[in-house]
């Protein structure tokens, strides 16, 4: 069609359609539902909200309690319709034309697809050896053009958290706004939310997706400087994000405690399938701060094939295989079918 942007003609649009299977552990989901006692609250919500009314367009209940979660005042809050709008919204204001997104490789496919839709041009820099950020290319590449830099921290797929003194010479020595994207910000405990008040160039991306277990919502947020949240209210779409997931983030935010509980058994699990694939012949695993586990073998291929063929659904990403950590039943059904493979 003649009339398509030029820039989209050769994007590949996400594939996200389900795979049959009987065990799914390939895209980060937690495997538990919400209890019926915080279904009952959101029932209750449901009575309160005036479902023909537009909602807050500024979300100012949710980012109070954000306000309270993360230690910043509400009007360094961004909510968003999942952390894909706000990285949408990043490239809208800081990217485009003659200017670049610069992220580590491998890394979370969505920067580099926002990127070519925002005709930002896409710069990736390898990981080093035993997945480290090449911190002196990133700086080089970011030091050419008007650049954004996306760190996931923990990284996806790798599930490590990089050095602390490399980000931050990062974030001093680019002009660059750098974009600390931390989606598994719950099972890592690691944060540059308080080095905000030193870094005018520094952006802070979550999620509700994952350790609070909530991806059929797509709720996401962003902490930044006051100067930055000004100019993506310039791009932001009115009423982003709808009545329904405010007032469940909401209620989400003040069930902390059911959070902690679950993320702690899945942290509890994830380590006993890390110890457990270091046991096995053939695999070689890497510790992880996140819902999920990276592990490499010699023919991931074969390895992947077989388990879907048995039901079991993992992912095939960057030269290795990912799965996501699940239920103890779950997790046991996949390494009793990886022994047998292997």
């Amino acid at each position: 069609m003649k009339l398509i942007r030029p820039g989209i003609l050769d994007i590949t649009s996400y594939n996200a359609k389900p795979i049959p299977c009987r065990v799914k552990l390939d895209i980060m989901e937690s495997p538990y539902d919400l209890p019926q006692g915080i279904k009952s609250k959101i029932k209750d919500a449901c009575e309160r909200i005036r479902f023909n009314l537009y909602p807050d367009p500024e979300a100012i209940a949710l980012k109070k309690a954000l306000a309270d979660y993360t230690g910043v005042s509400s009007e360094m809050i961004l909510v968003g319709n999942g952390s894909d709008e706000l990285i949408l919204y990043l490239l809208l204001c800081f990217g485009g034309d003659g200017r670049r997104a610069i992220f580590p490789e491998p890394t979370f496919s969505m920067y580099s697809t926002l990127a070519r839709i925002t005709s930002t041009e896409s710069c990736s820099v390898p990981l080093r050896k035993g997945f480290e950020l090449d911190t002196s290319e990133i700086i080089t590449e970011a030091n050419k053009k008007p650049s954004v830099i996306f760190i996931a921290y923990p990284n996806n797929p790798t599930g490590d958290c990089f050095q602390r003194k490399k980000v931050l010479r990062i974030i001093r020595e680019t002009g660059a706004l750098v974009v600390i994207d931390e989606a598994y910000y719950e099972f890592s405990r690691k944060s540059f939310v308080k080095d905000l008040s030193c870094y005018k160039n520094l952006v802070i991306l979550r999620t509700f997706s994952k350790g609070f277990g909530l991806a059929g919502l797509r709720c996401g947020y962003l902490v930044a400087n006051h100067e930055v949240i000004s100019w993506l209210n310039k791009v932001r779409l009115p009423y982003n994000l709808n009545s329904l997931s405010q007032e469940i983030a909401g209620i989400l935010l003040a069930e902390k405690r059911w959070m902690k509980k679950i993320t702690g058994e899945i942290i509890k699990q994830r380590d006993w399938l890390y110890n457990e694939l270091l046991k096995i012949k053939g695999i070689k695993p890497y510790p992880s701060k996140t819902n999920f586990i990276y592990f490499e073998t010699d023919n991931p291929d074969n390895v992947y094939v077989r388990l879907l063929s048995d039901g079991i659904l993992i992912k095939q990403i960057a030269s290795g295989l990912r799965v996501t950590i699940g239920k103890s039943e779950e997790n046991q059904e996949f390494l009793d079918r990886l022994n047998e493979i292997l």
